[in-house]
């Protein structure tokens, strides 16, 4: 039916999707995007990049940085003041994506922000902090290259696209499910909460791997060495990924360990100074960001004391 979506042409008509997708778009809302999308094979394209190019916009009209303005909705239900505000780039930058099918964006959050983005196809990828990805979408392939940090993908189900995550020599490709990618120094792991993934890469003979990867199993990919896939219970899964709503639940990693994790979203970093109580094994439950609360609840624990020094919380016995 199209509730609320109404304009003069297709790229008028993407600019308020770009809009609804970005503003938790309901069940009622997707149905009528996929019915939109069906309706003419033009339409795949201006979403991506209305998408884009909202994405890019940073908001325009916001009243101040890092503030974001509830949009003005109009008796039909959509964002007349976003249209509106970001009418004028459209109209400009339009001109210079149109010719080509798809269009490169990159998205990043930074230290201590764990950033939600709805893609233009229905899909959502969440960002960890310090983490950077790049969006290619065109009428072959759904593709995002993860560059740094740790990302997590919930796919919109479209066996005609695929949804394809690239992290240095792997890729990660995903029809309808529910995946994260982390990229780390030494090793590339991918975790897979719902449906299934094909991971495709290069071992250090060049030759090409190929592992299928289902629900509650994590593929880890050294550096050096073979690719290995483990089984996870449920509740391991949930706990690994927590980190999405704003969580961390430590179950027996080690102080030091814990602290790593803490501190990818502290303002004040823990430092744990006694090698012997960073090896202890540490049981809870932490808002990220709030460094405060593990270094008290570490000290509570062990019978060590928090002192503040050079803008760290450093974590020590008694």
């Amino acid at each position: 039916m199209n509730r609320g979506v109404r304009g003069s042409g297709i790229d008028d008509q993407a600019a308020v999707w770009a809009v609804r997708l970005d503003n938790d778009p309901s069940d009622a809302d997707r149905e009528d995007l996929e019915e939109w999308l069906r309706r003419d094979p033009r339409h795949v394209g201006a979403l991506v990049r209305a998408q884009a190019i909202w994405i890019n916009a940073d908001h325009i009209g916001a009243p101040q940085a890092g503030a974001r303005q509830a949009p003005v909705t109009s008796p039909h239900g959509y964002a007349t003041y976003w249209v509106s505000a970001v009418a004028a780039t459209l109209l400009l930058a339009i001109v210079s994506v149109s010719a080509y099918s798809y269009f490169a964006g990159r998205i990043e959050s930074n230290h201590g922000q764990i950033r939600r983005i709805a893609l233009a196809d229905g899909s959502h990828v969440v960002l960890d902090s310090d983490s950077t990805i790049k969006v290619h979408f065109n009428d072959r392939e759904r593709t995002i290259e993860l560059l740094n940090g740790e990302a997590s993908f919930q796919v919109a189900h479209n066996k005609a696209w695929p949804f394809v995550v690239h992290a240095r020599n792997l890729a990660v490709r995903a029809v309808g499910t529910n995946f994260t990618v982390s990229l780390l120094p030494r090793q590339i792991s991918v975790t897979v909460a719902e449906g299934v993934v094909e991971v495709k890469g290069e071992n250090g003979k060049a030759e090409i791997v190929r592992h299928m990867v289902s629900r509650n199993k994590v593929l880890v990919a050294p550096a050096a060495g073979p690719v290995k896939v483990a089984d996870l219970r449920a509740d391991e899964v949930a706990r690994r990924l927590a980190w999405r709503d704003g969580l961390l639940v430590f179950n027996g990693e080690s102080l030091s360990e814990a602290a790593l994790e803490v501190n990818k979203y502290a303002s004040e970093p823990v430092v744990i100074d006694d090698d012997r109580l960073g090896e202890r094994a540490f049981v809870g439950v932490f808002h990220v960001g709030n460094s405060r609360a593990f270094a008290d609840s570490a000290a509570a624990a062990f019978d060590a004391k928090v002192t503040e020094e050079a803008g760290a919380l450093h974590v020590s016995r008694e």
